[in-house]
């Protein structure tokens, strides 16, 4: 859950460098490695949460998310550039909690 295994590709290239065994890797802007993506989804495969995560996380099976990658256009100092936007929602017992927003990672 820490984005270890989180790769962003827009039109066969990646938008962030990619984080491996915990470094950054240089990948912004680079076409993708499909056997190095492949890769990436085999070693979250073996990946089990971390302790302090809740019981729902820890107990959740691997699986594969792919979702469409959807850009804002909401700058208005650049209304024409696409930009990646992320909102997480924090739900406990049916309520939002929190609710995070990042810009551009």
């Amino acid at each position: 859950t820490e984005s270890e295994h989180v790769v962003v590709v827009h039109q066969g290239r990646h938008v962030f460098d990619v984080k491996i065994n915990g470094e950054a890797v240089r990948m912004a802007g680079e076409l993708v490695d499909r056997t190095l993506l492949q890769q990436r989804m085999l070693d979250a495969w073996q990946k089990t949460a971390f302790d302090w995560e809740c019981k729902a996380v820890v107990a959740a099976r691997p699986g594969i998310i792919v979702e469409q990658l959807v850009l804002s256009r909401l700058d208005p100092g650049a209304p024409e550039k696409g930009r990646v936007e992320e909102a997480r929602c924090h739900v406990v017992w049916g309520k939002t909690m929190a609710v995070e927003w990042a810009v551009g990672r």
